[in-house]
């Protein structure tokens, strides 16, 4: 039995009176048409309580002035309402202009928050300050629903504790899907950070089919070891459906 650090528990908590806000970055290098690849990561246990071990794509917790000011800025083109276990989801499709690192600075919400997490949890803060890495953002999708813990207890006090084989916490999650586009020094990302015990590209077919078949073999990785699911990679899943749609 571990304790969880408070800011979890509460973020828990309040998400039971508004979701709580949270970027997902699909990273794409490569020619659409042929080629492309994503930006995949497996979670570190050590930093992450809440999903060790799984694949993911970069995720960060963010305010919710920064969420508003994401979203102000996007056109929605689409939004639908599906079924995932026993809840609804409500996900949102947008259209909107593309935010240049060699154009936009940090006072773009879009830059400032893609490059936010490059630093913290890709290790690119070197980088970025060198002007090492460019690349184009814009807001893909917004995936509202449900990110369930099932090794977590949490309660409303001072502490939760991790308890296995119990039922587990959930969390209210409103997750934006930020496509960024790497248009130079896609060969800088480490192997891995504090926050991911590994970082690789990753073939977009692959990618698609490990999430389909939760086999994280499709792209060349443990299935023993890792595991697949979560909101972070549905949420990249539903910008590429929306907007690589897989022929018959």
């Amino acid at each position: 039995m571990k304790k969880i650090p408070h800011h979890l528990s509460r973020s828990i908590e309040s998400s039971r009176r508004r979701p709580s806000p949270v970027i997902a970055l699909t990273i794409l290098r490569g020619a659409k048409s042929a080629g492309e690849q994503i930006l995949t990561v497996v979670r570190n246990p050590g930093a992450n309580l809440t999903h060790p071990d799984v694949v993911s794509v970069p995720t960060q917790r963010i305010p919710d002035a920064l969420m508003a000011s994401l979203l102000s800025r996007s056109e929605v083109c689409d939004r639908v309402k599906r079924r995932r276990q026993d809840h609804l989801e409500t996900l949102t499709v947008f259209r909107g202009r593309r935010a240049d690192s060699d154009r936009d600075s940090g006072h773009d919400p879009v830059i400032y928050s893609v490059e936010s997490l490059l630093a913290r949890k890709l290790g690119m803060a070197e980088v970025l300050e060198k002007n090492g890495l460019r690349f184009q953002a814009w807001p893909g999708v917004l995936l509202e629903g449900v990110a369930r813990y099932p090794s977590l207890i949490a309660d409303s006090g001072s502490e939760s504790e991790v308890q296995e084989g119990s039922g587990g916490a959930q969390e209210a999650i409103k997750m934006l899907n930020i496509a960024v586009r790497i248009t130079a020094g896609a060969d800088l990302f480490p192997e891995s950070t504090c926050s991911y015990n590994h970082i690789q590209w990753s073939d977009l077919a692959g990618f698609r089919r490990m999430i389909t078949d939760r086999d994280p073999a499709a792209i060349g990785l443990d299935a023993l070891r890792f595991c697949v699911g979560g909101l972070c990679v549905s949420s990249s899943d539903a910008f590429l459906h929306a907007t690589r749609p897989v022929k018959p």
